[in-house]
């Protein structure tokens, strides 16, 4: 074992490892029956819970009842751990995602653990191998990047998920966000009133330590509310307030960052971005993780944040991604189909979706109405241009998400929703920041996911205006300059000019990458899109950059996989 890992509890069969740098925090059941691991935080408060929890309901109720019981009590970044008097380890991940957790079995010794530390895989190796499927998947489809490996030997417990012999088979999914859909909605009053409450407590909850943290304020409706949420909580220790931009008009939103700032009264840090080109060192020293991850692609933006948090002391990181899907940012006539359900202002409301999706009333109602019932709504996301049919195949063969089955009784809107929520993910993924801080997406709360899924996305989106819920639920503590803007901060043209100048590299690293001696990439289409034309006019910088995550990812693990090979022959 390394010495920057040390153990935190060792007995007899059962033993728990921590980083020494940034351990964990520890917790157990009274009655000594489980583990939990990570940040844990009481409902409806939002106090940091005991380190010594009641465990009635854990020790008389059933797994799956008690693991129910257990997420609706308590909410965080947490892995439950429950020794197996049979023998292994069964362990439930907390329904957001933000804390991972991998398994498998090694010398007679059931393994669960966060991340694949080489030290790990040296002394209790699984016999990894790559999953092509999964990878072609990653291609496809970005909802796909969180619930699963591209590793087989290993398993992912899914968010939310039950998995070990207490479940009573490999796998049980205790949490969806189907269900929360399908509760009982508050009316718009009371949402707007919970929303802020809820925005509020969760914010506390991992500011209230007094541990120094760095706060993102883009200047964007999302990073604003975090920001506000922040400026109310008595302990928050905020050592920087920072705001990165770039020189095109659509990037740089210091505009409304030091409006926000004026209004908080708080120190505004503004940063510049610098005109990027991705170089092959670059690409070979990236950080990865056990799935691909786009985090650190901007490498300035993530080593600059890494570097703050060394020399400042940082433990945390807060962010407002994953606001446009919680919020309901993207204008689509979906949102229709909720108004069927209300008796009262259905023509008011139908009116304002085709104001803002830009469509007459009629087409509003069309699309509508055919998604309801399942038509001209695809389930899967069109594959890229650059994939090869034995790709698109292979992805094709891999299940959806399975947050996006069982979707019985829930609006079109809201199965957007939901994938949105798939794909949000894929914020936790690795990088430096992340190595050096905690890196904390406080909009993706459970409380605040679960409140978002159950208000109707006619509500969250009232008068046909994105996110109008929340303009309104944080109005009175946020400049009109920020709850009045419709616009968006824009980075596309930045990294459009970051992949163009990064062509030389790119072309050569991609069109004879894995996945091209894989199969999986067209290299004819793919050098078609690799062109500045191309790029300039067509764009297509998403699935891009998801391609070169990808690439990145899977050069990393085909080494150690070669690497753990050759060691144990």
């Amino acid at each position: 074992m390394r010495r920057d890992w040390r153990p935190a509890e060792q007995r007899e069969g059962f033993c728990i490892l921590v980083e020494a740098a940034r351990p964990l925090p520890i917790r157990r059941f009274v009655d000594d029956s489980a583990r939990i691991l990570g940040d844990l935080f009481e409902r409806p408060t939002g106090q940091t819970a005991p380190d010594i929890l009641p465990s009635g309901a854990w020790r008389l109720l059933g797994a799956e009842a008690r693991c129910a019981h257990f997420s609706a009590a308590y909410w965080g970044r947490y892995v439950v751990v429950q020794p197996d008097p049979a023998g292994g380890i069964a362990v439930f991940r907390d329904p957001s995602g933000a804390l991972d957790c991998l398994t498998w079995q090694a010398d007679g010794i059931t393994i669960a653990a966060s991340s694949l530390p080489d030290w790990l895989l040296s002394a209790l190796p699984p016999h990894l191998d790559l999953n092509w499927r999964a990878i072609a998947a990653f291609l496809a489809d970005p909802a796909t990047l969180g619930a699963r490996l591209g590793l087989d030997g290993v398993a992912a417990v899914l968010p939310g998920t039950l998995h070990g012999p207490v479940a009573g088979r490999a796998a049980l999914a205790i949490w969806r966000p189907a269900a929360f859909v399908r509760a009982t909605a508050p009316c718009y009053a009371e949402a707007k009133t919970l929303l802020a409450r809820t925005v509020d407590a969760c914010v506390a909850a991992y500011a209230a330590s007094g541990a120094p943290l760095l706060a993102e304020v883009s200047g964007g409706l999302d990073s604003s509310i975090v920001a506000s949420a922040l400026a109310r909580t008595p302990d928050a220790a905020v050592v920087q307030w920072m705001n990165f931009h770039v020189a095109d008009p659509q990037g740089d939103e210091r505009r409304y960052a030091r409006a926000l700032a004026d209004r908080l009264a708080v120190p505004l840090t503004e940063i510049a971005k610098p005109e990027l080109a991705l170089t092959r060192e670059a690409l070979d020293d990236q950080v990865v993780g056990v799935r691909p991850s786009l985090n650190g692609l901007d490498r300035h933006y993530d080593t600059d944040i890494a570097d703050r948090c060394a020399a400042l002391g940082v433990r945390s990181i807060l962010t407002g991604q994953g606001g446009d899907m919680i919020f309901f940012q993207a204008p689509t006539p979906l949102v229709a189909a909720d108004v069927w359900r209300r008796r009262a202002g259905r023509r008011e409301a139908i009116e304002d979706v085709a104001r803002w999706t830009r469509r007459s009333v009629w087409s509003v109602l069309w699309a509508a109405s055919l998604a309801s019932v399942g038509v001209g709504h695809r389930r899967r996301r069109p594959s890229p241009a650059f994939m090869t049919p034995q790709g698109v195949a292979l992805a094709t063969g891999v299940a959806l998400h399975p947050w996006l089955e069982d979707l019985r009784g829930v609006s079109p809107a809201k199965r957007l929703q939901i994938r949105g929520l798939a794909n949000a993910q894929g914020f936790f993924g690795d990088c430096q920041r992340a190595r050096q801080a905690e890196l904390i997406h406080p909009l993706l709360s459970q409380p605040i996911v679960e409140l978002c899924l159950a208000i109707p996305a006619i509500d969250l989106t009232r008068g046909g205006h994105g996110r109008a819920l929340a303009r309104e639920a944080f109005a009175d503590r946020l400049p009109d300059l920020v709850t009045q803007r419709r616009s968006k901060g824009d980075l596309t043209a930045y990294y459009g000019r970051m992949l163009g100048r990064s062509l030389d590299v790119l072309r050569p690293y991609l069109l004879e990458g894995r996945l091209a001696q894989a199969g999986l990439i067209d290299r004819d289409a793919l050098g078609e899109m690799l062109t500045e034309t191309h790029l300039i006019w067509r764009g297509g910088y998403p699935d891009l950059l998801r391609l070169l995550a990808v690439e990145i990812w899977l050069r990393h693990w085909a080494r150690r996989i070669g690497d753990l090979a050759s060691h144990r022959h």
